[in-house]
C-alpha cells in the first residue's frame, strides 16, 4: 500500500502511453530511491500498461462530461497544441483531487529525472529550505543569476517559473492557484479549438498560463525576512494562516528575527561574535517566500535552487554541478533540440549522454550487421568517429535528415525562408544557431 510519513508529499508524474520508455526510465530512477509514487495517466494505455508494470496509477473517472483522457494523432503530446493544453488541464484537475483529499504533492514531468531525495528539501530539513515547508506551492526555475553561479539574490518567481517541477500543500491557497489556473487553460482552449490539426507544437502551454496567473496577482509586501519587524511579523500572521507545522514556522522566524538583531549591531559587532556572524550568514541564505491575493486568498509562492533542482542547461550545457562537485536532486531535459511528433529524440539524447537513459534493450549496445545500407555488410557494436564528423560531399544528405528531425524557430517569413533553403548547410553563417542545430540534429535519431 501507499504510505507516507507526516508532512511528507506524494510524488506524481503524468504522461501518456506514447511516451511509455520515458515513463519506464523515471520509475527506474524513482524506485532506486526507495520514493513512494502514483502516475497519473491521461490515457487507458498507460492506466493497462502501469498496471502491466506494477506501477501505482490513477486515471479520471467519466463522471462529470468532461473531457477525462487526452487524445492526439501524434505520438509525442508535447507537438500537438490541443492535445498538451488538454494534459495540461487534466494535470491541474488531479491536483485538485488529491490536494482536496489532504495530500501534499510534488510533482515533476515524465522528463525529469530524480537523482537523489527530495524529502529533505519538501520537509525544510535542508539548509536554506526552511521556509519552503510553509508556502501553498514552490516551483522549479530555469533562470539563471548573470551575476554569480548561485540564485540567492533572485529567487525566480518573478520570472519564468518552470512548472515541470513543482510541490503543492493541501491548502486554500494552492486550490485558489489551481483554480485560476485551470480556467485560464480552458480560456485557451476555446480560442485554439479551431486551430488546423496539422500544426506541430504552439507557443503556449499550461506552464505559460501558470506564469500569467500568479504574474497577474497582486503582490502582498511582506518577507519573513524583512529587516521591518512589522513586516516579518505579517509576513509570520500569512504563512501560519496555511501551514501544516506552526511550531516549526514559530522556531525558524526566531532564528530569523535573532539573526537580523545580531546583523543590526554593526560590523564590530558581527567580528566579535563569530557563531552570530556564521548564523546571519546562513539565515541569508534561506529562500524566501512571495505573497500573493488570489481570488480573495492568499498565496504563498517560493522556487527551488536552480543549482539542486536542476534545468537541463546548468546541468547538460554547463555542466555546473559537475564542475562543482555534487549531484543535484533532479535534472529536467530543458534546453534540447531534436524532439518530432514521434517521440522525444533530443531528450532521450541528452539522457543517453549522461548514461541516465536505464531502459535500453542489451541489443542496442550488441547488435551486429549487416546494416541497412550496401557499405554496412557486417558491423558489430559501434565505432568511434575521428576526424570531420560531417563531411562536405554529405552536407545534403545531413540536410534532408535533420529537416525531419529538428523545428526551426523564429518568426513565420524566418522559418519559410530556411524551409526554403535548400543549398550546403555550411552557406550559413556561423552565428546563425540553426547551422549548428542542423549538423547536431541527425546525430539525435
Amino acid at each position: 500500500g501507499l504510505r507516507l510519513a507526516p508532512g511528507e508529499p506524494l510524488l506524481l508524474v503524468f504522461g501518456g502511453a506514447s511516451v511509455n520508455d520515458m515513463l519506464l526510465n523515471w520509475a527506474t530512477h524513482v524506485t532506486k530511491l526507495q520514493l513512494s509514487f502514483v502516475v497519473a495517466c491521461m490515457d487507458d494505455a498507460l492506466f493497462q500498461l502501469s498496471d502491466q508494470k506494477q506501477l501505482p496509477a490513477v486515471i479520471l473517472k467519466e463522471i462529470d462530461g468532461e473531457q477525462q483522457r487526452v487524445q492526439t494523432q501524434w505520438k509525442y503530446y508535447r507537438m500537438d497544441p490541443k492535445a498538451f493544453l488538454s494534459m495540461g488541464i487534466l494535470k491541474v484537475r488531479f491536483f485538485v483531487e488529491f490536494l482536496r483529499g489532504g495530500f501534499d504533492v510534488l510533482c515533476s514531468d515524465l522528463d525529469v529525472i530524480w537523482l537523489a531525495d527530495p524529502r529533505p528539501w519538501a520537509e525544510g530539513v535542508v539548509a536554506s529550505s526552511e521556509l519552503l515547508v510553509h508556502a501553498d506551492a514552490v516551483v522549479s526555475v530555469d533562470t539563471t543569476s548573470n551575476v554569480s553561479e548561485g540564485d540567492q539574490q533572485a529567487w525566480g518567481v518573478h520570472g519564468e517559473m518552470n512548472t515541470g517541477m513543482i510541490m503543492l500543500r493541501s491548502t486554500a491557497g494552492a486550490l485558489a492557484l489551481c483554480s485560476a489556473w485551470m480556467e485560464r487553460m480552458r480560456q485557451e482552449m476555446a480560442k485554439i479549438a479551431k486551430i488546423s490539426s496539422s500544426i506541430v507544437q504552439w507557443w503556449t502551454n499550461d506552464q505559460t498560463f501558470f506564469n500569467e496567473v500568479v504574474h497577474r496577482a497582486k503582490t502582498k509586501h511582506f518577507s519573513p525576512k524583512s529587516k521591518n519587524p512589522y513586516e516579518r511579523l505579517e509576513a509570520h500572521r500569512l504563512l501560519n494562516g496555511s501551514t501544516h507545522q506552526p511550531l516549526l514556522l514559530a522556531r525558524t522566524m526566531k532564528r530569523i528575527g535573532a539573526a537580523l538583531s545580531a546583523a543590526a549591531k554593526g560590523p564590530q559587532a558581527r567580528e566579535a561574535e563569530g557563531p552570530q556572524a556564521r548564523e546571519a550568514r546562513a539565515v541569508a541564505q534561506i529562500r524566501g517566500v512571495v505573497f500573493k491575493e488570489m481570488s480573495g486568498t492568499r498565496l504563498s509562492i517560493a522556487t527551488f535552487p536552480y543549482l539542486h533542482f536542476a534545468s537541463g542547461h546548468t546541468y547538460f550545457t554547463q555542466s555546473l554541478q559537475q564542475r562543482l562537485g555534487f549531484t543535484p536532486v533532479a535534472v529536467h531535459t530543458t534546453f534540447q533540440f531534436g524532439d518530432t511528433p514521434e517521440f522525444t529524440w533530443g531528450k532521450r539524447n541528452r539522457l543517453r549522454e549522461r548514461m541516465l537513459w536505464t531502459v535500453d534493450k542489451p541489443s542496442y549496445y550488441t547488435r551486429e550487421g549487416p546494416g541497412t545500407h550496401a557499405e554496412e555488410l557486417q558491423f558489430r557494436g559501434f565505432v568511434q568517429l575521428t576526424g570531420t564528423l560531417v563531411e562536405e560531399a554529405m552536407s545534403a544528405l545531413v540536410r534532408f535528415e535533420s529537416d525531419a528531425s529538428i523545428k526551426i524557430e523564429g518568426d513565420g517569413s524566418y522559418s519559410d525562408a530556411m524551409r526554403r533553403f535548400r543549398s550546403s548547410i555550411r552557406d550559413l553563417s556561423e552565428g546563425n544557431p540553426n547551422k549548428h542545430l542542423l549538423l547536431d540534429s541527425f546525430q539525435r535519431r
